[in-house]
């Protein structure tokens, strides 16, 4: 089973989208369209509240910095590890998050 800290940043990863909308204006018009159309779904279960309350838990930069992993990953072109990479290492791929 995979740490605490990284299972809160898997579980809040579209709430961090939805925070990074709220809270910074150029962040939306960076997102692929697939992003931009789940974001009108995932809003819609989520209140400036409840992101508010996660913006102040511990963890919360860390979910944010996953996120942006997430975006930098759909760059046409960018070069990316396969999930077979990460499958056969599951000790590098925790190393890699918690460098986070």
């Amino acid at each position: 089973m995979l740490p605490a800290r990284s299972l809160f940043c898997i579980k809040y990863h579209a709430e961090a989208k939805q925070y990074l909308c709220q809270t910074n204006p150029q962040y939306r018009s960076k997102l692929a369209p697939a992003s931009i159309k789940t974001l009108a779904i995932q809003s819609a279960t989520t209140g400036k509240e409840r992101l508010d309350e996660l913006a102040s838990h511990k963890w919360w930069k860390d979910a944010l910095r996953l996120r942006a992993w997430d975006d930098a990953a759909k760059q046409k072109g960018k070069a990316t590890k396969s999930l077979d990479y990460w499958v056969t290492r599951p000790d590098q791929f925790l190393n890699t998050i918690h460098k986070l």
